[in-house]
């Protein structure tokens, strides 16, 4: 219940604040700076004010915010999803085949998502047949958080049920690798994919009609 009052203030808020533009007379949507390099060739995929650089896949609702971490600010996506067994994604517009990327992800107990990488131009649907998908999931003992999902197994305890979970994949050429919250979860070689997308996912939630993600500060850096 706590998961669903936040997202709804949070969807009020934006449509809100969109109100407050139109009826001030702005008629154009502020520019916000795309994704930079920073010093140690990270890019962030979010910047908190939209969601421009993403295409959205399915019945879920998505918003972003910059939110207040430390002595500065993060940007957080928010997925929900009313629609039971009916999956939805969010996928970046970007193309990369060598990373490091990183991201912090937060659901609901129960609850299952997941993130999609190197998932080939044009794929709307099978992300974890035609890519490959790092589980988040604090449920499933058979692809436990940081497997890659019908692939190959992590380890069960992993995950901070209801907590923030920080989540790795490194990819260099047919080598993959995970880890959850800094512990190896996978290492794996395999040829499925060698370059795609990055793609967030939100489940529908067969017992409650509702399932919510939020995903913090997604993060990459190129291996080349």
């Amino acid at each position: 219940m706590i998961y669903k009052q936040t997202l709804m203030r949070i969807h009020v808020l934006a449509v809100l604040s969109a109100s407050v533009l139109i009826i001030a007379g702005c008629t154009t949507t502020p520019e916000h700076a795309k994704p930079t390099y920073d010093s140690d060739g990270w890019i962030s995929l979010a910047n908190g004010h939209d969601l421009d650089d993403w295409i959205d896949v399915g019945s879920a609702e998505w918003t972003t915010r910059m939110i207040s971490e430390g002595d500065g600010e993060v940007p957080v996506i928010y997925g929900w999803n009313t629609q039971e067994k009916s999956n939805s994604y969010l996928i970046n517009k970007q193309l990369f085949d060598d990373f490091d990327y990183v991201v912090d992800i937060r659901l609901p107990p129960g609850a299952n998502s997941g993130i999609d990488f190197r998932i080939p131009e044009g794929v709307r649907s099978r992300f974890s047949h035609e890519g490959y998908e790092a589980q988040v999931c604090d449920s499933d003992r058979g692809y436990p958080t940081g497997s890659i999902y019908n692939i190959t197994a992590a380890p069960f305890d992993l995950h901070k049920v209801g907590d923030w979970n920080e989540i790795r994949v490194r990819c260099e050429g047919n080598r993959i690798q995970t880890w959850v919250n800094g512990q190896p979860a996978c290492d794996i070689t395999n040829d499925r994919s060698l370059r795609g997308h990055f793609v967030m996912q939100v489940h529908g939630d067969p017992h409650d009609r509702y399932a919510i993600v939020e995903v913090k500060n997604p993060r990459v850096r190129p291996l080349k």
